[in-house]
């Protein structure tokens, strides 16, 4: 499998929640933390699969990187 920065995998059946999550470009928060500037969730049934939810977590990538 192709090692993908910025994009992770998430399946958890329990909450039926499959698909990709994109989080990109930190910056620091008044507390001293880091959290990420842009951020974003594709599912698998929104986007038509497993396929065409990572194909669209990657144009989104590219857009905002």
């Amino acid at each position: 499998m192709k090692k993908r920065r910025g994009i992770s995998r998430i399946d958890q059946p329990s909450t039926r929640t499959f698909g990709w999550f994109v989080r990109v470009g930190f910056h620091k928060r008044r507390d001293g933390t880091y959290g990420p500037r842009h951020r974003r969730f594709f599912g698998d049934v929104t986007h038509g699969g497993k396929r065409r939810a990572l194909q669209a977590a990657e144009k989104y990538l590219a857009k905002v990187s």
